[in-house]
């Protein structure tokens, strides 16, 4: 059943909101982002305490009256898988926003298994299923219809109420302080934290030191150039460009003719030598990984930390990804501690296990040269 909502496209319906002070607002976005490299919003919608509001973004409707909204510590925010969210907000605002609620993440910290889907949520707390049959819809086209108004309605009619039964299972169960630890991580991440590094840990497990240094010093260049063109990173390098780049031992053009095309090398081969001499040096500082061993190690510890998952009904992937243990254990190895983005609860958890993995592989590679 659709919820009563109301769809706010005119600066008179728009005023009326003004005056609301929210204690919790339920939100989602919708967007397109094609031809770009930041989303471009097309739909914030809210639930201002009992109240569903899907506000046009192309309305050219002063928005900015509303930011208080996302920035207020008096305001429970509450959003599903927020880094979309999270990047629209950003583009709305051009401002920090404050802590908001994440009701994957606390999941995570509730049943074990992959992170689950809004609609899965709302199935399993409330027995109620959502049609998502135009997650993909075109929210640039105007006007909208009725079917695509009723679906963002109801992609945050139940978002308030999980929160509240989230909270609640999250207290009774002691782990109400390790999803707010990880939700700070996942909301600020440091620069060295792995989720800003490209690809999944197979991938990057597969590279040696001075290819995982020029996949990472490739990546953040992309970016940076993607982001000033405001197109999408692929447009420069694909991730699969990226990999095979950080997979040739020496950069001429015939390697680089393997990955890209004759513009992509006239386009950007001094900047791609150079950086491929910036991670060579780079490489030269770190301790050397052996891949094979490597993977070894992190996939042991993954097996460990999967069946503690297991015992403690938590996601698999929020206690120890693979990749997260990577970088675990290559910061440990570098710097003889566990790095600061890994957490002090999964420290405690798997902290010393992480430890041990580290100082065995370093024995190993000991050895064997």
């Amino acid at each position: 059943m659709t919820p009563d909502y109301s769809f706010i496209d005119t600066e008179d319906a728009f005023q009326a909101l003004i005056g609301l002070t929210p204690r919790m607002l339920g939100f989602d976005t919708e967007f397109t982002r094609e031809r770009t490299f930041k989303p471009i919003p097309e739909l914030l919608q809210v639930t201002v305490d009992d109240r569903i509001v899907i506000i046009d973004l192309r309305a050219g409707l002063p928005i900015e009256r509303i930011k208080d909204w996302f920035q207020h510590d008096g305001v429970v925010r509450v959003a599903h898988s927020i880094s979309n969210d999270v990047e629209v907000l950003d583009k709305i605002f051009d401002d920090e926003i404050g802590v908001i609620e994440d009701t994957q993440l606390a999941l995570a910290f509730l049943q074990a298994g992959q992170m689950q889907s809004y609609a899965k949520l709302v199935k399993r707390e409330f027995g109620v299923t959502l049609d998502k049959s135009l997650q993909r819809s075109r929210w640039s086209s105007r006007p909208l219809s009725i079917a695509q108004l009723e679906y963002a309605a109801l992609d945050i009619a139940h978002l308030n109420d999980l929160w509240l039964v989230l909270e609640e299972q999250l207290q009774a169960t002691g782990r109400l302080d390790w999803y707010q630890e990880e939700r700070q991580r996942l909301q600020g991440p440091n620069a060295q934290d792995p989720n800003l590094v490209a690809g999944n840990a197979n991938r990057l497990m597969r590279l040696s030191e001075r290819g995982l240094q020029f996949l990472m010093l490739l990546d953040a260049w992309r970016t940076k150039r993607a982001s000033s063109m405001d197109i999408p990173k692929n447009w420069i390098l694909s991730r699969e460009q990226l990999f095979q780049l950080a997979n040739e031992r020496s950069l001429t053009d015939q390697a680089m003719r393997k990955a890209l095309s004759a513009k992509q090398v006239v386009r950007h081969r001094r900047k791609l030598q150079a950086l491929h001499r910036r991670a060579q040096h780079a490489s030269q500082k770190c301790e050397p990984l052996a891949p094979k061993q490597l993977r070894k190690t992190v996939r042991t510890l993954g097996e460990q930390c999967n069946a503690l998952a297991d015992q403690l009904n938590i996601s698999h992937e929020v206690l120890g990804s693979n990749k997260d243990l990577l970088f675990a254990i290559r910061a440990y190895l570098s710097d003889g501690k566990l790095p600061s983005w890994f957490g002090n609860w999964r420290t405690e958890l798997i902290g010393e296990a992480t430890q041990k993995a580290a100082d065995k592989l370093a024995r190993e590679i000991s050895i064997a040269t």
